[in-house]
């Protein structure tokens, strides 16, 4: 099955600093030109919806 955009981001979100920086290294520049309109990435918790919305 595969994954959502959510589910992946949500993966990469839950990495450890070292191993998120790792795997951003195999990226493409195509795969993280993605990453940077997907704003769940990079959005500051007050541009978030609360957890339970």
């Amino acid at each position: 099955m595969r994954k959502t955009a959510a589910e992946r981001a949500a993966y990469l979100i839950a990495l450890k600093p070292r191993a998120r920086r790792a795997l951003l290294g195999k990226m493409s520049l195509s795969q993280k030109k993605k990453l940077s309109h997907y704003w769940e990435l990079w959005a500051h918790e007050g541009q978030l919806p609360p957890a339970n919305a």
